[in-house]
């Protein structure tokens, strides 16, 4: 996985571990749930962008090209199951297939989940999310972001960061 990856959901993980520290019917709880759900959908959007810029970097193509992909990465926002598959498939059609079918029940709900409480949040709603829902949704969108990185940059690649 690329270093930064690493670090950022070793981040989200320090995370969890303050909030599950406050009072489980705080506000300061509320405030983690929040900050939690911005994070996670955060983290997924910035992976796939990542992964899909690590692709384009090591494949040789021409810096102006590379610019310009790397721009239209950094556009996408809102991580759904769609636009994943959505801009894998602008790569390699077998890529959007294959995330499609790997992107399913739970993992699929989990994405929902997180992207639909972090617009929520950032329109001034109320989350009414967990932790516990957090824990498990952020187990899903891991796995997500492993099964894209081994797909694009190949298992047990090492990679430098972008």
């Amino acid at each position: 996985m690329l270093k930064s990856f690493e670090d950022r959901l070793q981040d989200v993980e320090s995370a969890f571990k303050l909030a599950r520290k406050s009072p489980a019917e705080s506000d300061e709880r509320g405030h983690w749930v929040r900050y939690l759900c911005v994070l996670i959908a955060a983290t997924l959007q910035s992976a796939i962008q990542s992964i899909l810029k690590e692709h384009v970097r090591t494949t040789g193509i021409p810096v102006s090209v590379r610019r310009f992909v790397w721009k239209q990465l950094d556009r996408t926002r809102n991580p759904s199951r769609d636009e994943i598959i959505r801009i894998h498939n602008q790569f390699d059609g077998q890529w959007g297939d294959s995330i499609k079918k790997f992107i399913v029940d739970e993992k699929a709900a989990a994405i929902t989940s997180v992207v639909s409480n972090r617009n929520t949040v950032s329109h001034g709603g109320t989350c009414t999310a967990t932790i516990g829902d957090l824990t498990d949704w952020f187990g899903e969108v891991k796995q997500v972001i492993s099964f894209c990185h081994d797909l694009v940059l190949g298992e047990g690649r090492t990679n430098s960061d972008t």
